[in-house]
């Protein structure tokens, strides 16, 4: 699909393509999961959807991302939004800023991409603390939130390993309600993926039917707006067993290059 998207005095012509993201449910309010370029070259990863924009603009090593005001002011309207370059992102210091690390692997990376023909399909479930929808301010936007970040990571497991890892969406939980929350009120990580662990009883595709999300997954995680804590130190914005199939996410900031990178 030729797309032309105008963003103050710029205008892009974007080649963009459906399923970006491969999602398996039964939602009707799903946004678009848009990958593709620019019609001279680059990259392209936008999720849409009413009210919602999301995403990045890749071309040579300018990322310019765009996403909600909201999300940095929660009293700003649906129809607004911010765009930024990566590099312009200062975080407050509380927690490291993966975009540095990330630019440093640029140069790593692009001698690491191999041309193949071999496809992994991850097998992928996503879960929810209440918090985010306190948060984000509805399951609909926590939803939005969860794909759009994903849909840009898709890109980074595309082309730069010896097999294209691809992700399917099969799994999606989130509370309605405090109530529906099944997971306490910690903020202590290893707990939290402890807990997250036992309730999604499953991973590598076996036994998560029997769990929380009900169908048998290779690899999940779970959002969290908490701040968590992991060994006394509040600046983690993530955790994850090694070897193994489940991660504790940081909802830490409102740039949407620091999510991708973490």
């Amino acid at each position: 699909k030729n797309f032309k998207l105008k963003l103050g005095d710029k205008e892009f012509d974007l080649n963009l393509y459906d399923d970006n993201l491969k999602v398996r449910l039964k939602n009707k309010n799903l946004p678009y999961l848009l990958g593709g370029s620019l019609r001279k070259g680059g990259e392209v990863s936008l999720a849409i959807n009413d009210n919602y924009i999301y995403g990045f603009i890749k071309i040579a090593n300018a990322q310019l991302f765009i996403e909600p005001l909201r999300n940095f002011n929660k009293a700003a309207a649906d129809h607004l939004f911010v765009v930024y370059y990566a590099h312009h992102v200062i975080e407050n210091g509380q927690h490291t800023c993966g975009v540095v690390e990330t630019e440093k692997k640029i140069k790593e990376l692009s001698q690491l991409k191999a041309l193949t023909n071999d496809c992994k399909l991850i097998d992928f479930a996503i879960a929810n603390t209440y918090d985010m929808v306190s948060k984000h301010g509805s399951v609909t936007n926590v939803i939005n939130h969860n794909l759009a970040v994903l849909n840009n990571v898709q890109t980074n497991y595309r082309s730069e390993f010896s097999s294209n890892i691809e992700f399917d969406v099969i799994s999606h939980f989130v509370p309605a309600t405090l109530s529906a929350d099944p997971f306490p009120s910690t903020t202590n990580a290893l707990n939290l993926l402890g807990l997250f662990y036992n309730w999604a009883d499953g991973g590598g595709n076996t036994g998560g039917s029997n769990g929380g999300f009900g169908v048998d997954y290779e690899m999940a995680h779970l959002w969290t707006a908490r701040n968590i804590v992991f060994d006394g130190n509040a600046s983690t914005v993530g955790l994850a067993y090694t070897p193994g199939w489940h991660q504790l996410l940081e909802d830490y900031s409102s740039s949407a290059a620091s999510l991708q990178s973490m």
